[in-house]
């Protein structure tokens, strides 16, 4: 079976134990709180419940992992090390301190790769203007982790507004998957369209939930630090710029599409 096959599985078989869990009334009485508390914000309440929600859940579903052969999982490595990040790719840069900064973070995402989830610093924020090559790094690094089994979701950031708006529609599997997944990738933050009580509300939920739960993302952005903070405000901005949880990084070249 591939990645593809197994994670398609899972959907449904989650999306199942959801609807049989709705049957039982103490879970329908539980989402129902939770769904309300999570349009007005995060608190302790919420967490609490999300916990019990989580527990209660497990009784009606427990995801398989999908465990890749040995010989798929080496070469899905020496494919991420040898072939996308190679020194050919690297020639493409003139300059020659341009060319050892993106190899210095190249080498630094391969050993992400190899250790993840072991890491010292679980979450990565790559800035940058448009065309240096955030989106292509950071598809390379789920590729990779999807290769070695994990669960990993990508998500532009347009595409990440309408999983809210189908939330609101009382469709939460994407929301949750955004919540429990392995990994979550935002891909190009700050070209979605911001939505009153929407954008700026349940992004803070997703990613204050997952440092919580040290559970780490992957943000590309063409907006620097002071632009993320303002149009995000410290709430958002300082979790995800936070030091000693992320690695912040700037690519920064001519735009390599021509």
């Amino acid at each position: 079976m591939t990645l593809e096959q197994h994670t398609r599985q899972e959907r449904a078989r989650e999306r199942e134990a959801y609807f049989r869990a709705l049957e039982d009334a103490k879970f329908a009485k539980l989402d129902k709180q939770i769904r309300a508390l999570v349009v007005k914000g995060n608190s302790p309440e919420l967490k609490e419940l999300l916990k019990e929600r989580g527990k209660m859940f497990s009784k009606f579903y427990t995801p398989k992992t999908f465990v890749p052969d040995e010989a798929k999982e080496q070469g899905a490595l020496a494919n991420f090390k040898h072939k996308e990040f190679t020194p050919e790719l690297l020639k493409i840069f003139k300059d020659e301190s341009i060319r050892k900064e993106y190899e210095r973070i190249f080498g630094s995402l391969c050993k992400y790769c190899e250790k993840f989830p072991s890491v010292a610093k679980p979450n990565i924020v790559l800035f940058g203007k448009t065309g240096t090559g955030k989106t292509f790094t950071a598809k390379v690094m789920a590729k990779n982790l999807k290769c070695k089994g994990f669960d990993v979701v990508f998500k532009s950031a347009f595409e990440l507004v309408q999983v809210f708006k189908d939330y609101i529609w009382n469709d939460d599997r994407q929301l949750q998957k955004l919540m429990s997944c392995d990994l979550l990738v935002i891909d190009d933050l700050g070209s979605e369209p911001v939505l009153r009580n929407i954008t700026e509300e349940y992004l803070y939920n997703i990613i204050n939930h997952r440092l919580e739960y040290r559970l780490p993302f992957v943000i590309t952005t063409n907006l620097n630090q002071e632009l993320l903070l303002e149009r995000y405000g410290q709430a958002i901005a300082g979790r995800i710029l936070n030091r000693e949880k992320s690695i912040v990084g700037e690519m920064d070249c001519e735009d390599l599409r021509g």
